[in-house]
């Protein structure tokens, strides 16, 4: 890899702090939308069906897309990626204020997703690589907490535009926030590729969002249609079928998009479990709260918003402190403890559902955010080392893993990024 290391402490602080903010600006916008939904469904009079795909059209090109947008990076630099990445999605999220046909709509919530796909990876690699190896791990440590805390900050500004403002604003005040990134991210971003990068893999690609896309045109259709329904069962069908093919496609190849055996590794593996899951269960939760908040509570937009902030403080905070106390206690431990601080809160929340005061929602969601920041940054930690596990000489597929065999009880003499990258292998 092409070493872009930043030697001033001051321009990678305001580097890091330029990737978040284009970072926040594509996430936020995946929750905002959960708190404009109500009035778009009254103003378009979209149906739910309609209603489900304005959300996830996003979702699926972003989520379909995210490995060729790295490998984009790769080759043909990430700072260029990213500012085209910014320019799309700014141009899609303003388009739609001007746009009252629900599909047109979709079709730009599709577009804004393909941006974002470009930027999301992009933020995380330029950060790797600007930074030396002993700040990395709490680099990445913001970058994931503001991963997390910036879908909270999202349903705070969106609740809080809603309260004077149509739906048309959330968007409106998104595509200037991308406008902000991007000449923020024209100035600081370092130009960099990798020397050697692999070809672009367009049949992968094509099935990793066929298969994204049609597994969630059955989950979203099956309420609708009825779970029995030929299309659903369709759509869930080629799903299936697009990703296993996608797998055999990418085993077959000599530089894959994803190289499916790297999740032989455990760390790697169950990293991207935890991140799985705990995405599920944020987006899900404020799925769910910010209804029974606003339905059942009669909360306004803002405080609904401002009862998540917790959540946001708690994930922002937690995550720079995450990989130093990894390192001293072990991954395992920090993330089991994660997990269990997630379930507290869920479980919390549990109790009290049925007269939910102010302060057990301020409260579950700061266990929330906290569970999250202690799982989630190792997790990201974890994954990115398998980067520098290929850097130092070590296959995915296992074949003599050096470090992952040094003993325990010696690792201290090892290297930050060699202390990482054997507890991946572990």
């Amino acid at each position: 890899m092409q070493s872009t290391v930043i030697s001033s402490a001051r321009r990678r602080a305001v580097l890091l702090g330029v990737m978040c903010l284009a970072l926040a600006v594509v996430v936020g916008m995946l929750a905002s939308l959960l708190v404009a939904v109500p009035d778009m469904a009254h103003d378009l009079g979209a149906s739910e069906a309609e209603l489900q795909w304005i959300m996830n059209a996003y979702g699926v090109a972003f989520a379909g897309l995210l490995l060729t947008g790295g490998a984009l990076g790769d080759r043909y630099g990430r700072r260029a990626v990213l500012l085209t990445g910014l320019a799309l999605f700014g141009v899609a999220s303003a388009a739609v204020v001007a746009v009252d046909d629900v599909s047109a709509i979709i079709a730009l919530r599709a577009a804004a997703g393909v941006g974002a796909a470009l930027v999301m990876p992009m933020t995380l690699a330029v950060i790797t690589h600007a930074f030396p190896p002993e700040e990395r791990g709490r680099a990445v440590g913001v970058w994931s907490g503001i991963s997390f805390g910036s879908a909270l900050l999202g349903v705070l500004v969106a609740g809080g535009l809603l309260e004077g403002y149509s739906w048309r604003s959330v968007f409106a005040v998104n595509a200037g926030l991308a406008v902000a990134a991007l000449l923020a991210s024209a100035v600081v971003t370092p130009a960099s590729r990798n020397p050697d990068p692999a070809p672009l893999d367009v049949v992968g690609s094509l099935l990793s969002v066929a298969g994204v896309g049609a597994l969630v045109f059955g989950i979203v259709e099956g309420p609708e249609r009825g779970w029995g329904d030929v299309t659903v069962l369709g759509g869930l069908g080629v799903g299936a079928a697009s990703l296993v093919a996608f797998v055999r496609w990418e085993l077959g190849r000599e530089r894959p998009l994803l190289d499916p055996r790297v999740f032989r590794l455990r760390g790697v593996s169950a990293g991207s479990l935890v991140i799985t899951a705990e995405t599920l269960a944020m987006f899900g939760f404020f799925f769910l709260l910010l209804q029974h908040l606003q339905q059942i509570l009669d909360y306004s937009p803002l405080r609904a918003g401002l009862a998540l902030v917790p959540m946001a403080l708690a994930a922002i905070v937690v995550s720079p402190v995450a990989p130093p106390v990894a390192e001293r206690y072990g991954m395992r431990a920090v993330v089991c403890g994660g997990m269990a601080t997630i379930g507290a809160g869920l479980g919390l929340m549990a109790v009290f559902a049925e007269d939910t005061g102010f302060w057990p929602v301020l409260v579950s969601t700061a266990l929330l955010g906290a569970g999250i920041a202690f799982a989630a940054t190792p997790a990201t930690d974890a994954i990115v080392a398998v980067r520098e596990a290929e850097r130092v000489g070590v296959r995915p597929a296992g074949q003599a893993v050096q470090l992952a065999q040094f003993p325990v009880r010696r690792r201290h003499a090892l290297g930050r990024e060699q202390r990482v990258v054997a507890q991946v292998l572990d």
